[in-house]
């Protein structure tokens, strides 16, 4: 709808979701589903709420028939719609359109689109996992939303002295008949060689009325015109003061609040931070927006501030009317309820993502928790995976270790034969020196024994010395025995050591895979486990975000309670007193 005093700031925007939540999906764990009872009481209670909006503010052009008289659908397709005020929007500000193209333009803003589809989409959008209680807090709030609306109508509908079926003409007229008569009072000033200042203020429209009261020609009628307009201007503006408070009041602190006391600024969450950002978006248009239209309000005292004034179709189609440049005040009441619609038009969009974002938080535990699970589930089997892997490690490592352990055995074994062969190399050698020098002597005797005498003495020497000779070639043989028993047992444990190292280095290789498989297998494992934790994290804080936004404390920050009666003691007596009079009336009767 085209908006006659719009905000400057860009028209803020969201996605809303439409996807239904599936009737099969499962509520929250901490919520019960509402019984087809008390949802079509819920449902009639919604269509109380919003049927005298309907009929306040989307008025049926003439000649056509009565809303209630249109089929079901469109009847909920115009409650779920937000309630326009003054009348329906000129779009082409022609006034030979039709019946809607004749009323005057909405008070809007340029987001407005949005705004319906965004409540037609959540309309449709199943309820199931929010409380009852919160959906009643927000359509309360939007009663105090739509009662600021319909207030801010009835102020400029009264200020333009028009009905709830006035066309954009009717308001313009009035407006024209006031131009005329300051148009007037200019002419007495002229008579009287005056000139009339830019009446944009409450001072210079007083001293206006001060001057044409000095003067003796002037027309009493007009006078008494422009002081009814002056004091009625100044009603409106005392109105419409007292509304934006009451705004502030009952709509923007209550949102601020509820905001504020569920909002983390460490939730990671992109919901939560989309949200946070949407909402933090709103906040800074309402402070704007309040900040305008309360600065403009208090400007009207001494000049009013023309740079709030946004164009619009009307301000065009009255500044065609009317001498606007002379007279900004005719414009006045109108822009000021055009930013009071526009506040609410921001309020109602607030309300919407707030309603959307439980419907997200909804949406998100409701897929994300059988998610979680499943992940976690994955995650144990993986764990348990871990633990094979972890047990198969553990036994080639032990294996690698025992066949290290008798390789070392072994290389010892082997050093000790190879150190015990050269030993007995040494001592074979020794022994063959000694067998060469004792057959040296023998042969050496016996040739002495030839060429000499027999000798018993000599005789026994080489007897003895052929013995020595004989025992020492049996020994050689022994130790040639056992050199072989040795070089043999060398041999074996040699390839003993060969086969042992071919195993080791097998088992090096199957160790250094299971490993790897392990060091690999243990980083995914945490890549899980950090998944479902932050799953898991996601889901704890979302819950404790709609536990706190769906609580009575939440509510009760929303909803006006009354307070709980405390009865005096007197009254207390009073009653104790009625209710003996009543037994002992009882007993009587008995």
């Amino acid at each position: 709808m085209a908006t006659p005093n719009s905000v400057k700031s860009k028209p803020r925007s969201f996605k809303i979701n439409n996807q239904k939540a599936k009737s099969e999906d499962s509520p929250m764990q901490t919520e019960r589903r509402p019984s087809v009872s008390s949802r079509s009481s819920q449902g009639g209670e919604n269509t109380q709420h919003a049927g005298p909006q309907s009929a306040a503010n989307q008025r049926p052009p003439s000649g056509k028939k009565d809303h209630k008289e249109q089929p079901q659908q469109q009847q909920h397709e115009e409650q779920t719609q937000p309630v326009p005020s003054f009348a329906s929007d000129l779009r082409d500000g022609s006034p030979s359109g039709t019946s809607r193209d004749r009323h005057l333009p909405v008070l809007t803003t340029s987001r407005s689109d949005g705004m319906v589809s965004s409540r037609r989409a959540l309309a449709t959008r199943s309820t199931v996992g929010l409380q009852r209680v919160y959906l009643e807090g927000v359509e309360y709030m939007r009663g105090h939303v739509t009662r600021v609306e319909e207030e801010a109508d009835r102020i400029c509908r009264e200020f333009h002295k028009v009905n709830e079926q006035a066309t954009g003409e009717d308001y313009i007229r009035y407006l024209k008949e006031c131009d005329d008569r300051l148009l007037q009072a200019n002419t007495d000033l002229r008579k009287r060689n005056m000139k009339l200042e830019v009446i944009d203020s409450d001072t210079r429209l007083v001293r206006l009325l001060n001057e044409l009261r000095a003067g003796k020609n002037a027309e009493k009628e007009n006078v008494e015109a422009l002081t009814t307009f002056w004091q009625e201007l100044k009603s409106a503006v005392e109105s419409l003061q007292a509304l934006l408070e009451k705004f502030n009041q009952t709509v923007l602190q209550r949102l601020s609040n509820n905001y504020i006391s569920s909002h983390n600024a460490d939730l990671k969450v992109p919901v939560c931070q989309q949200y946070a950002l949407d909402i933090e978006g709103f906040l800074k248009d309402l402070d704007t927006q309040l900040g305008e239209a309360n600065l403009l309000l208090k400007s009207f005292g001494n000049g009013l501030h023309q740079d709030l004034l946004t164009k619009s179709d009307f301000s065009e189609r009255l500044m065609v009317a009317c001498d606007v440049k002379a007279f900004p005040i005719l414009n006045f009441v109108y822009a000021v309820c055009g930013k009071v619609r526009d506040i609410c038009e921001t309020a109602r969009l607030w309300l919407t993502r707030d309603e959307q974002f439980m419907h997200e938080i909804d949406t998100f535990i409701r897929e994300t928790r059988p998610v979680a699970r499943r992940r976690e589930q994955a995650l144990n089997n993986e764990k348990q995976k871990q633990r094979r892997v972890e047990k198969n490690v553990r036994i080639a490592h032990n294996i690698l270790h025992s066949n290290r352990e008798k390789l070392r055995l072994i290389e010892t074994e082997l050093q000790d034969l190879e150190n015990k062969l050269d030993i007995s190399r040494e001592e074979h050698k020794v022994r063959e020196t000694e067998i060469q020098q004792k057959e040296s002597m023998v042969d050496f005797l016996k040739l002495t024994l030839q060429q000499t005498k027999r000798n018993y003495s000599l005789q026994t020497k080489r007897s003895k010395l052929l013995r020595q000779v004989k025992e020492l070639e049996d020994y050689l043989k022994l130790m040639e025995a056992e050199l072989e028993l040795v070089q043999d047992k060398i041999l074996a444990k040699s390839h003993e050591k060969i086969l042992l190292t071919e195993k080791i280095s097998t088992s090096e290789k199957s160790y250094g895979m299971l490993k790897s498989d392990l060091d690999s297998f243990s980083e995914n494992l945490e890549k899980l486990e950090a998944e479902v934790s932050g799953l898991s994290g996601q889901l704890l804080q979302l819950e404790i975000v709609h536990t706190i936004k769906t609580s009575p404390e939440a509510l009760d920050n929303l909803v006006d309670r009354p307070s709980t009666v405390k009865l005096s003691k007197s009254l207390k007596e009073k009653i104790r007193e009625r209710k003996k009079k009543a037994a002992a009336a009882s007993k009587d009767g008995v």
